[in-house]
């Protein structure tokens, strides 16, 4: 704690050395949008929780001047190690490819059909297999839909899984057009892993129902892809993007102890173990 203290002072005197100061209005910002948002616009009420907590607006106005120096300098020296090449990615997923195991996925889609208030369970039925009976014979989706009363904008062109889940499901992915990503088999139900793997790739299941609750639910799943057990592909976009992120945050780790190590011999600070 004593060091952190002490780099955060460094930090702070190297700014005031190198710059004229933090514009008084970076500080007035901060402060007005903490009495905006949390005291509703009263400065008074302000002010009282300061005197409550034993500190002074001028006191309380210095600490957020300090604060604001010191997130500035550190993100400077951060921004500066922000890019990352091909070169490193490849080598950190070559020393820890043990962290890139991926387990037997499925890429798919899913629709889930409720009871409605006033509908009979064996309707609720009829209406989830009329449903995947359409999605296997697409021509069929827009007479199916006008059939169920089903609102929403006018389909153009061939209408599709994604067009029937956004306007029929009810969970949470159908905002999404039912795409629910890739999924772990072993982290998904038992019955849809049995059928999924029962699936060649673009084919609709039947209705799978699940009782939940005093009414059952119907899903209708759709496998876009799968994937075997193994490792991921260095060159997949989620790997990268994991592995980018992973890789920026240790250089700026890096770059921000260099940095502070450098400030304290430049003072004469030797930082003492805790």
């Amino acid at each position: 704690m004593l060091n952190s203290i002490a780099d955060r002072l460094l930090v702070i005197a190297e700014f005031r050395a190198s710059t004229s100061g933090l514009p008084a209005s970076y500080i007035d910002a901060n402060i007005e949008d903490t009495i905006r948002r949390d005291f509703n616009g009263d400065r008074n009420r302000f002010v009282a929780s300061l005197r409550a907590a034993g500190t002074t607006p001028l006191a309380h106005r210095k600490r957020i001047e300090d604060s604001i120096i010191f997130d500035y300098m550190v993100s400077q020296i951060r921004r500066a190690a922000w890019d990352v090449n091909p070169g490193k990615i490849l080598e950190y997923y070559e020393k820890n490819k043990a962290d890139f195991v991926r387990k037997e996925q499925a890429k798919l889609r899913q629709i889930t059909i409720t009871q409605g208030a006033a509908e009979k369970p064996e309707e609720a039925a009829a209406r989830a297999a009329a449903f995947a009976d359409a999605l296997r014979h697409p021509e069929k989706i827009t007479a199916t839909l006008e059939r169920f009363k089903v609102t929403g904008k006018p389909i153009t062109g061939t209408p599709t899984f994604a067009d029937v889940a956004m306007r029929v499901s009810t969970d949470d992915y159908a905002s999404k057009g039912g795409d629910a990503g890739w999924r772990d088999l072993e982290d998904l139900n038992e019955v849809v892993t049995a059928k999924l793997r029962a699936m060649k790739v673009g084919e609709v299941s039947d209705p799978l129902k699940f009782d939940v609750g005093s009414t059952p639910i119907y899903v209708i799943v759709s496998q876009e892809a799968t994937r075997p057990k193994g490792f991921s592909d260095v060159n997949d976009p989620e790997v990268m993007v994991a592995i980018e992120n992973k890789v920026r945050q240790i250089n700026m780790n890096i770059a921000v102890k260099r940095w502070l190590e450098d400030l304290r011999a430049k003072h004469h600070v030797q930082a003492q173990p805790q």
